[in-house]
Formats: C-alpha cells, structure tokens, sequence
C-alpha cells in the first residue's frame, strides 16, 4: 500500500523534471531552473501531506482490512508510522529523477541504488535484534528514505548551481511563476493519469483471479510472473540515462542524432533482456519449481508474456520518445487502450481460462503499449529503433540463448544440470559475438564514456554522446 501510494502521488512529477531539466539547459533556460523545481516538488508534497494524514486517520480501518491472522492494532500503529513517510518518498523519488536531468547518474546510483537499499536491511535486522516492535521496524525500513531524500536535495543544489554558474552569460528570460507552472504540469499531468493506470495493469489481473476464480491460483500467477520483473531492471537502467539526453536533443532539434541515440540504445537493451527473456521460455518449469510443485500450473501465462517481452523490448524505450518529445497525452491515450484492453480481456478469459487467460490478457496490453507507441514515433515524429546494431544484437541473442537453450532443451530437459551447461555455452558464445559485433553494436563507445564519467563525475555533460 504505501509502495502504491507514494509511486501514485509523485504526480508524474519525476518524468516531468527528466524531460523539463535537460530541455531548459539546452535551451539556455537556466534561470527557470531553481523555480521549476519548486513547481514540481510543491503539488507533491501537498498531495502526500493529505494523502498521509487520510492514512494516518483511517489506520484502523485499513488495519481491518489487510489483517488476517495478526494483530490488527499492531498493524494500525505500522501504517501510522509509515504514513508520515509518504510525502517524503514522494518528493525523494522526483527529486532523485530531477538529478538525471543534470545529465549525470551518480546521485541516482549511489543514493537510491545502493546507499538506500543497503541501509534499510541493516536497521531493520538491529530493530529486530533489539526486539523494538512493528513501529520501530516501520521506522527502520522507512528512515533511509529521509536520509536519501535530505542527500539528493543537497546533491541537487549542487547541480543546479553548477548548472546556473556554467551557462552562457547571454541566457533566456526568466518566465513567470504561473507560466513556468502552466508549461510544467500541461505535460506532467497527464503522464501522472498514465502512471497511475500502469499501475492498474501491473496488479488489476491478479485481483481479478482472486475475485473471478480463486486466492490459490491468484498466487500462483503472481509468483510465477514475477520473474517478469527481472528484465526490467536492465529496463530501467536504460531508460534512466536515455531519457534526460533524448529530451536534450529533440529540444535543440537534433533529430538525427536523436534517432541514433534511440537506436544505440534499443540495441542495448536487446543485448541485456533477450538472454533473460530467452532463459524464461525454455526453462520455465525449473524457474517455477523453485516455489514447489504447485507452481508449475504457472507455466502457460510465463511463456505467453515472455514472448510479449521480446517483442516488447525490441520497441526500445518508446514511451520515454514520445514523453520526451512532449506527447504526454499520446501516453496517457495509449496506456488507456491498454488498460481498456487488459480488463475487458480478463473478464472474458480469466472465468474460461484462469490464469492462462490473465496471462493472454496482460501480454496483449504489453503489445499494445509499445506498439501504438511506436506507430506514433515512426509517423509523427521520424524516429524508429531499427538500426545497424538491432539486427546484430538480435541475432546474437536469438543464436546464443535461443538455438542453443533450444537444442538443450531437445536433448537434456529442463534438469538444473541442463540449465548450468546452457548458461555456461550460451554465455561463452554470446561474448565472442559481442565482442566480434561491437562496433555495429556501438559498444566500442563505453570505455571512453567510463573514463569521463570517473575523470568528472558530476559534470553536468555526463551522458552518451550520439553515434552517427
């Protein structure tokens, strides 16, 4: 719930400030910088305020309704306390984001990739020792995220008065508050609608399941598409760092570069989800063993939505093209159709169907998030992801892990010794023919990129620079 809340009340406000930071300093709008940030992060800790005092009021009531077997006070005095850290992982998650838009990830990597998370199991597991209760654990766990949050904003005036005192002396005019707000959340509120329907598909056919078939198969498709999950994290690396320079180079209206950086970095992300993918299709009963047996009921909705995913990740970072280049209200129509499409489709399939049927349901959303989007960007906007290095890059994913998890598949199974000798062969051939591709693949620019990035680590030039 509080995970729910918090990601629904950033209001967009995240990709707002990735788009807006890059944009204004491209456009030598630096002076609307420092007020730009205050327009974003104002809403947002107004609507967290309220969201967290609504909680912190109803904590008894929602205490009832997530308790089965423990102590529904216990409970109510854990959502208490983490009530009051809504506004603040709110404003922390856009304000982490905001640091991406100074063109650097250092922040983003060090604060909310590893000194968060590596806090938090820490004071967690010394609360437990000390045997505090629920409430200091709640405390705990939600602490770090104070801390991130006080260190970003520090690492964000950094940037900004780098950023300010860096520019050419001849910059823009300052625009007025109402209009700097107008312009911001003109493009921001719609994404804050798409943000809180992605969401909606994300968790919409497990609840469904539950309701229309039973709570024992709703877990089992939950658990099983999980593993889902795991190519987004390469996902969201890239589209980190791709959407600040995207937005940077369609504001100075450098289209082909533009292009070139959208087709680098499909690319990219083929190299790094495919094999996942790939390993998904062909071993799913060893993954779904790992539950217990029960679980490989899950297999049918796994395949369906890992072939979803291929198709999906070959669309690159399509909605970060479209949100960069200001077409908000494109993704607030296509994430719509999407969740029109994921419900509708549930409640025909899941009563026929079960959990294969939330499975079809959820990949044909994936398809139609990524393909609609990318109709628009190829037509309205000339930018598509097939480039030289998209072909090389799938070949080289579907030959490694495809032909050669295939033949092993056909000839040993899915035991764990199978898996270890396709892990081990694939990986072997996947590197040599990275390695034989990587001037297609542009993967010959990342030594040179490393060494700026350690020479000058928050420089605001930090990013990819595009191939031509």
């Amino acid at each position: 719930m509080f995970s729910l809340l918090s990601n629904t009340l950033e209001l967009g406000a995240d990709t707002g400030l990735t788009r807006t930071i890059p944009r204004y300093r491209a456009l030598d709008r630096t002076q609307d910088l420092r007020r730009s940030l205050w327009v974003a992060l104002i809403p947002v800790l107004l609507g967290g305020t309220l969201a967290a005092a609504a909680v912190y009021v109803f904590a008894a009531q929602l205490a009832n309704v997530f308790t089965h077997r423990s102590d529904p006070q216990e409970v109510a005095s854990l959502i208490r306390t983490l009530a009051f850290f809504l506004p603040v992982s709110s404003a922390y998650t856009v304000i982490i984001a905001a640091t991406r838009g100074f063109g650097t990830m250092v922040p983003s990597v060090a604060i909310d990739r590893i000194g968060k998370p590596a806090l938090q199991p820490i004071l967690v597991q010394l609360v437990i020792w000390a045997g505090l209760g629920s409430s200091a654990v709640a405390l705990a766990w939600a602490g770090p995220i104070g801390i991130g949050c006080l260190v970003g904003l520090a690492s964000l005036g950094i940037l900004l008065r780098r950023s300010i005192t860096s520019s050419p002396r001849e910059r823009a005019p300052s625009r007025g508050l109402a209009e700097l707000a107008a312009e911001f959340w003109g493009f921001t509120a719609p994404r804050a609608l798409a943000g809180m329907f992605q969401v909606a598909i994300l968790w919409v056919d497990t609840l469904l399941i539950g309701a229309l078939r039973s709570t024992r198969e709703a877990g089992i498709y939950s658990a099983a598409t999980r593993y889902m999950l795991v190519g987004t994290f390469a996902i969201i690396a890239i589209i980190q760092v791709f959407g600040p320079k995207m937005s940077e180079l369609l504001a100075h209206g450098a289209r082909d570069s533009a292009r070139a950086v959208y087709q680098t970095s499909t690319a990219w992300l083929v190299i790094l989800t495919w094999p996942v993918y790939f390993t998904i299709l062909l071993f799913t009963p060893l993954l779904l063993s790992i539950f217990g047996r029960a679980f490989l009921a899950g297999d049918a909705p796994l395949l369906v939505l890992g072939g979803a995913m291929l198709v999906a990740t070959a669309c690159g970072p399509v909605d970060v093209v479209l949100l960069m280049a200001g077409k908000s209200s494109w993704n607030l129509i296509n994430t719509l159709v999407a969740l029109a499409l994921n419900i509708g489709l549930n409640l025909i399939l899941i009563p026929r169907l079960g959990i294969t049927g939330a499975g079809v349901a959820w990949a044909v959303s994936i398809l139609a998030n990524n393909l609609l989007p990318l109709a628009e960007s190829w037509l309205a906007l000339g930018l598509h992801p097939f480039g030289r290095g998209f072909s090389r890059a799938v070949v080289a994913s579907t030959l490694s892990y495809g032909g050669i998890g295939l033949v092993v598949r056909l000839t040993r199974g899915t035991s764990l010794q199978a898996f270890l000798l396709f892990a081990v062969s694939a990986t072997m051939l996947y590197g040599v023919l990275l390695w034989r591709l990587r001037h297609d693949l542009d993967l010959d620019v990342l030594p040179d990129v490393i060494r700026r990035r350690r020479a000058s680590p928050l420089t605001p030039e930090m990013g990819i620079e595009p191939v031509d």
